[in-house]
């Protein structure tokens, strides 16, 4: 009688031995599914960094590039001769802008003007 009382004992341990190694073995698919995951996730967001790296890089170029057209222009300009004689045409940045002009007005005009020749 102790004997089956063993043996049951040991079918019994043994039955939740096999499903304690079926729950690590679904523990274990679950972690690399998860590692997986992680995986893919972790290289999405390298890749993102990297797009936002270039896209950085990008506008740094832009602004170079802009910086490099707005000197050649100046350089240009700088290299113009206008004459020996300097000019009396000046620029005041305080003062107002001059009025629209009225081109209707101007355009009646012109037309006039050309219905007399």
């Amino acid at each position: 009688q102790k004997a089956k009382a063993l043996k049951a004992e040991f079918d019994f341990r043994g039955e939740e031995v096999e499903e304690m190694m079926a729950k690590v073995k679904e523990a274990q698919a679950k972690r690399d599914s998860l590692s997986a995951t992680a995986g893919r996730s972790g290289a999405r967001e390298t890749i993102s960094a990297a797009d936002d790296l270039f896209s950085e890089l990008d506008r740094m170029a832009g602004k170079i590039e802009d910086e490099q057209a707005e000197g050649d222009a100046a350089e240009a300009f700088s290299n113009l001769d206008l004459g020996p004689e300097k000019s009396d045409y000046t620029i005041d940045l305080n003062e107002p802008p001059l009025p629209e002009p009225d081109y209707d007005t101007r355009l009646a005009e012109l037309k006039r003007r050309m219905g007399e020749d």
